[in-house]
């Protein structure tokens, strides 16, 4: 729910006349409360990408794309969007975002105020539970271009003072029949949306209650220690298409240190990848990857997500 400084984006890149071009996915409802932070079109931005399914009510897939002012060309566009998409798509799906458009154009403001209502509802008893906290912006807080503002219906749940990681907890809630959008090192996160009720809140406040009664989550020893935040620089050795064209060959593991990648590797959280097609594999990169898999977290992209062996540029 972190939000940076998306006008000085647009400040800057618009002084070079060069569009800027938004990943707005879990931001579709932005728009239509002041509560929120500001959206992407708002804030100026040429083109931006909302998934209507994440935060409103459009089904699974339905997303929309918006292009305004002069930067984007939208019939280049539209050549673009010929190559990759169906030249039958889905009128059901079509007809969810139309659903969702409308719901949002007439009862938008008065659905955003109950959900943020309910995220009220929820950070409040959260924050009264032992050992847990939600993340807020603290009182006289700075704000600065990393952190400017927070979404209130996401919901970012500390539970490193229980002796667990957010990947661990994830296991336990969910065998009592609730599920977080998210889990990384130290938190769970979860999204109130126009979708849920008083219920839902009473649910996952009495289920995270119930993860702090756990006996064996009282012994102090057990409490999660995660590393500082790992900087691996990246080292090009070719670019990324020719690694992704070159003949490839699959080592083990500990066997690809030093040699060039050929495949993305990233783990999830947090969703961005340590090594790319035509990096060097350096130790260090090797090391985080072990780590995140090692604390629960799970690796994308590659061929063996298991990370028993690599896929690597041959010779």
């Amino acid at each position: 729910g972190i939000c940076g400084n998306l006008p000085a984006f647009v400040h800057l890149t618009h002084q070079y006349n060069i569009p800027l071009i938004v990943d707005e996915a879990h931001g579709a409802h932005f728009h239509f409360h002041p509560q929120l932070p500001i959206s992407a079109l708002t804030a100026g931005a040429d083109l931006t990408v909302q998934s209507i399914h994440k935060t409103l009510g459009a089904m699974t897939q339905a997303s929309m794309l918006h292009i305004q002012g002069q930067r984007i060309d939208i019939d280049r566009v539209n050549k673009a969007l010929q190559l990759v998409q169906s030249t039958s798509p889905s009128f059901i799906l079509l007809a969810s975002l139309d659903a969702a458009r409308q719901q949002m154009a007439i009862h938008g403001e008065k659905l955003m105020f109950e959900t943020l209502e309910l995220a009220k509802e929820a950070i409040d008893k959260i924050n009264k539970i032992p050992s847990l906290s939600v993340l807020q912006i603290p009182q006289n807080y700075i704000k600065n271009n990393g952190f400017i503002d927070l979404d209130k219906t996401r919901l970012t749940v500390n539970v490193s003072q229980l002796g667990l990681t957010g990947f661990t907890a994830e296991d336990i809630i969910n065998a009592m029949g609730v599920t977080p959008e998210f889990s990384s090192s130290q938190n769970l996160t979860f999204i109130i949306s126009l979708g849920n009720r008083k219920t839902d809140i009473e649910t996952l406040v009495q289920t995270l209650n119930n993860l702090t009664q756990i006996p064996h989550l009282t012994n102090r020893e057990k409490i999660c220690k995660s590393k500082k935040d790992t900087i691996i620089a990246p080292s090009m050795c070719i670019s990324p298409r020719e690694a992704f064209f070159a003949d490839s060959e699959i080592l083990p593991f500990e066997k690809t240190l030093e040699r060039i990648c050929a495949e993305i590797i990233c783990p999830y959280p947090p969703g961005i990848p340590v090594l790319m097609p035509g990096e060097l594999i350096t130790k260090s990169a090797l090391e985080y990857l072990q780590e995140i898999q090692k604390m629960g977290g799970f690796i994308t992209g590659c061929a063996d997500e298991t990370l028993q062996t690599l896929k690597v540029v041959k010779g």
